[in-house]
This record gives C-alpha cells, structure tokens and sequence, in this order.
C-alpha cells in the first residue's frame, strides 16, 4: 500500500512541474513594436540573462551593461499563470534610475515586465516592456513617460 501512496506522490509532483530549464537563456529582440522615447543606450538586438525556478516564481535577472542600470544588475521577478498548460509566466521589477533620454539625464521610475511562454524544456518567448516614469524632481525637458516594447525569443544557452 505504501509504494502505491509512494507511487501516487510522485506521479503528483512530477505533473506539478513546470517545463523549463533553470539557467543562461542568450535572449534576441525579434521586433520592436512600441518606442515612444530614444533611450540611451537602446534596448541590445542580443543579451544573456539567467532564469531561475523556485516551485511557482520564476526570477530572471538581466545584465546591468545591456539594460542601464547604474546599480547593478536587475532581477524581475513573477509567477506562472493559473491555466490548464502551465508554460505561461510574468514577471517585473520596479526601480528608479538616472536615464538617458531623448538625449537628455532624466529621472525616472521604471517598469519592467516580462510575458513569456515556455516552448520546450529550453525556450521561451513572449514580450519586454519597458516603462520610465518622469519623477517629479527630473528636468523639465524629460518625457512625462515613454513605453518601449520588443518581442523577444530565448535559448538555453
């Protein structure tokens, strides 16, 4: 009776798992399809980021160098959304951050935040968006906002 229950659990565990692959993905900007702003630097045509999971949150951290972050680098972080598949997740971060704008430094809140679905136990694909926020203390000059958004494909590296 026990190897059955044994059996049962583990049967249960495995159809509990998510397909994919904790790691470096190599990311690749497919099409950008909203650009409100010049930011400066541009979002890379090519980046490497690492996916981690931890039972239903997903965290992917992106390189400080490709996505100007003058802290270090970021993590954005989410959760599997709740449908039958299972291979759909979101994920985002929130900070502030001194960004070239329009030419300009501009100061700004920033969202970040991925959609994606898994394809495989090695890709994903989906979208990033990129929202900057004008803070209040930011330079006249600076857009009050500016929404970039690119689909985007990744690879186990």
């Amino acid at each position: 009776m026990s190897r059955w229950l044994l059996i049962a659990v583990v049967a249960f565990l495995s159809a509990c798992g998510f397909d994919i692959e904790d790691g470096d993905y190599d990311f690749r900007q497919v099409a950008l399809e909203r650009a409100d702003c010049a930011l400066d630097p541009p979002v890379p045509e090519r980046w490497v980021g690492s996916l981690r999971l931890r039972g239903e949150t997903v965290t992917i951290d992106l390189p400080e160098a490709a996505f100007r972050f003058a802290r270090g680098p970021r993590a954005l972080v989410g959760h599997f959304q709740p449908d039958q598949d299972r291979n759909r997740f979101l994920a985002d971060s929130n900070f502030d951050i001194l960004a070239g704008i329009e030419g300009r430094s501009c100061l700004v809140f920033t969202h970040l935040q991925i959609g994606a679905t898994i394809h495989g136990g090695d890709s994903f694909e989906g979208t990033l968006q990129i929202v900057d926020s004008r803070q209040l203390e930011a330079a006249l000059g600076c857009p009050f906002a500016c929404v970039t958004t690119i689909q985007f494909k990744a690879s186990k590296r």
